[in-house]
């Protein structure tokens, strides 16, 4: 082995441990901010544990079987089933195989899955803690936290997600409706194995649910019910999984091509220009209000479960493609052949499940090179490219939502989305700014100056990675000026050139600020110590100080919000308990006071009442639909405060109690939205009768559906809540 390869593999290694311990770091600290949100709560510590094992069996275990493998050598050229992104997706789909065999079998490998994790991370720590100067790693430490803190923040900070969201919602159910409609589809293919919003009955509703899927498996292994999982789940496992998979397509683009200046390799714990792309991308160098104002929302990508899960498994096929292809050979071995015709058109169909918008710039980003590089040209990969196009055609049928493509509408992002309009000649230079200082970066470094000379570049291979990142970039911009997609949901199209382009600006940062370091070097030799004084470095030191304040500031925004809003519930609680709220932070957690307010609170006999269904034995659970008539009002005009909130009413019921509805659909005078499945059903055209109520008429009714057992949830004279059960015989019997 040369030296430089010694030394590639040695920075190699360090950047992968780097990589484990920031999501150890991020995982920790979510999890025990978890915890402490909940205190006074009813607050186990056992699926939080578990919760925090799972994830760091997924982000950190992937590092040290790499490890293992590689112990007697560094394989630069290993093969990409053997690469951490590829180990790291096996992963995934382990602790997902995982929570499938809970229930059929009975035996739970969580226990397994999180100590594999506990030791994966204590292993990665005392391997990366053996290398570094020890201020620098208390320095990356401590960041690592601080951008846990943010990630967390963010995910807390609106009313999709909280530590608190049961008690939230059975407070005065003042929640989003997104979770509500995520997690029914996770419930009713937990309990029907049917995709569906399960608002009368369970037909099938397309959409991108594997992420629902995905989070109902792994509630298995947490041991709770998966609306509690959700706030606990994406933000545990997801987020520090989201980071981890950016900065390992960050080591797989620099593998074999370090930083070297004088022999010396820089690790990627030591770049602080690599970190500052990270920090400067994701949290943001203007103020988060000014951000909005031009369409980019931070916010999307810790919010939304389908989002942050699906990027880190489109980033990892990526990672795995770098490394399949810097070890792609002419004659294709078997290896070669399994990842052309098995796992390429895998990871389309999981991404198109995950979030259907990676599926298609994925495929965007495969038929541009495989035209642009003459790919086609090799037999193999004409025919994977034919299979992956085939799956992507299949999965686009099974999860497209016809609703969300409302026509063509020019701007459509930029007029529904609260685009400033001052704003809107700025908002392409904006939005892709970082995709435009990489693919400017990368030309100026490949000194291609003209149209012409980036063409040949691009034809002869090296410039790739530029093509690459303006396809997802183009590609990702094109839906939402064209087509209005409902909800604002063009974002998760033209959001993932942003990550993209902080990875790929984080693997070359090193090298740039290497050889600018070594021509500032050469060209103050012999110039005296004031002469040497750059004035590019006084601007610098101005745009330092309003940039910093401005991170601190959006750093601080979000978890302060969310802890603001988690303060307020529990004064509304000691309210409703009739307990006085002063005297600091401490008397809030009282837990015999919290549970009297939550007792007395509007909503918690209702909330609690379906949500004790959600523990029936699932064999009974199976053949069982839950009724609840249109004249509780308790339950059907629970957000009556809100307009346009009763289309999303019904999926309280299934979301909280695991069973799907029987003639569940809004009331009659609903403005009922077109969206979230409601197509899938019909709409009301009258009030429901008391003869639709009778058990003769709920049973015919289930019967119709395939169904057995009916349970009737409704008010009682004295304001509680009655729950019956009913029997379904067949006519016969």
């Amino acid at each position: 082995m040369t030296e430089s390869a010694a030394s590639a593999g040695d920075y190699d290694r360090d950047d992968r441990a780097t990589i484990a311990v920031f999501a150890t770091i991020m995982s920790t600290t979510i999890a025990a901010l978890y915890y402490l949100g909940r205190v006074g709560f009813e607050n186990p510590l056992q699926p939080i544990l578990t919760t925090l094992g799972v994830s760091l069996f997924v982000s950190v275990t992937p590092f040290v079987v790499w490890r293992l493998v590689t112990r007697r050598r560094y394989a630069e050229q290993e093969p990409w089933w053997r690469t951490q992104p590829a180990l790291t997706i096996a992963a995934i789909a382990l602790a997902a195989l995982a929570g499938m065999l809970v229930s059929p079998s009975g035996w739970n490998v969580a226990p397994l899955l999180s100590v594999a994790g506990f030791v994966s991370a204590l292993v990665a720590t005392i391997i990366w803690m053996r290398r570094g100067r020890i201020w620098t790693n208390l320095f990356f430490l401590t960041g690592a936290g601080v951008f846990a803190v943010w990630a967390c923040g963010v995910a807390w900070s609106t009313r999709y997600k909280s530590p608190v969201f049961w008690e939230t919602l059975a407070y005065k159910a003042d929640v989003h409706h997104d979770p509500l409609y995520y997690v029914s589809m996770a419930n009713t293919m937990r309990t029907y194995s049917v995709p569906s919003t399960g608002l009368d009955g369970v037909p099938y509703t397309p959409y991108h649910y594997g992420s629902a899927w995905l989070n109902s498996q792994w509630a298995y292994l947490a041991d709770i019910d998966v609306l509690a999982f959700y706030t606990l789940g994406p933000s545990v496992i997801a987020i520090p999984l989201f980071f981890a998979a950016i900065l390992l397509l960050v080591v797989e683009v620099r593998k074999g091509i370090p930083s070297v200046v004088g022999g010396e390799a820089r690790p990627l714990r030591s770049s602080y220009a690599a970190w500052l792309f990270l920090v400067a991308g994701t949290i943001g160098v203007i103020p988060s209000p000014g951000l909005d104002a031009m369409g980019i929302w931070n916010l999307h990508a810790m919010i939304s479960e389908s989002y942050v899960i699906g990027m880190p498994v489109f980033v990892l096929a990526l990672a795995t493609t770098v490394a399949y292809w810097r070890h792609k050979i002419a004659s294709p071995r078997v290896g070669d052949l399994v990842f052309l015709l098995a796992f390429a058109p895998a990871m389309i169909v999981i991404t198109g499940f995950l979030k259907i918008s990676l599926m298609l710039l994925l495929i965007a980003t495969g038929f541009v090179l495989l035209i642009l590089g003459r790919l086609y040209r090799d037999r193999w990969l004409a025919f994977s490219a034919a299979l992956c196009v085939a799956a992507g055609g299949v999965t686009f049928k099974l999860v497209s939502v016809p609703a969300q493509n409302q026509g063509l509408v020019p701007f459509a992002y930029l007029r529904f989305s609260g685009v400033a309009t001052d704003w809107w000649p700025y908002f392409l230079l904006v939005h892709l700014f970082w995709s435009w200082l990489y693919i400017y970066l990368r030309l100026r470094e490949e000194g291609l100056t003209d149209v012409g000379a980036i063409r040949r570049a691009a034809l002869e291979g090296r410039i790739t990675d530029v093509v690459v990142m303006a396809t997802v970039a183009i590609a990702g911009v094109i839906p939402g000026e064209l087509v209005h997609i409902h909800g604002g949901s063009a974002i998760y199209f033209s959001d993932v050139q942003r990550w993209l382009a902080i990875a790929l600006l984080m693997a070359a940062a090193p090298r740039w600020v290497a050889k600018l370091r070594a021509n500032r070097e050469a060209s103050s030799e012999g110039r005296r110590p004031f002469g040497s004084i750059r004035l590019s470095r006084v601007w610098l030191t101005a745009l330092i100080i309003p940039v910093s304040i401005t991170l601190i500031l959006n750093v601080i925004r979000a978890p302060a919000t969310a802890l603001r809003a988690n303060i307020a519930l529990r004064r509304a609680l000691y309210a409703a308990a009739g307990a006085p709220a002063s005297g600091g932070a401490r008397p809030l957690g009282d837990s015999a006071v919290l549970a009297a307010g939550l007792h007395r609170s509007p909503d918690y006999a209702l909330i609690s009442a379906l949500r004790d269904l959600d523990r029936m034995p699932h064999e009974l659970k199976h053949r069982t639909l839950l009724f609840i008539p249109q004249s509780y009002d308790a339950f059907w005009r629970i957000w009556d405060d809100e307009a346009g909130r009763c289309s999303f009413t019904p999926m309280i019921a299934p979301a909280t109690s695991g069973l799907a509805l029987l003639d569940g659909m809004p009331p009659v005078d609903c403005d009922l939205t077109d969206q979230y499945g409601m197509l899938r059903y019909r709409r009301r055209t009258k009030p429901q009768s008391p003869t639709e109520t009778t058990a003769a008429a709920l049973c015919a009714k289930a019967r119709a559906k395939g169904f057995s057992r009916v349970v009737v949830v409704d008010g009682t004279p004295s304001g509680g809540v009655a729950v019956r059960p009913v029997e379904c015989r067949s006519p016969q019997a």
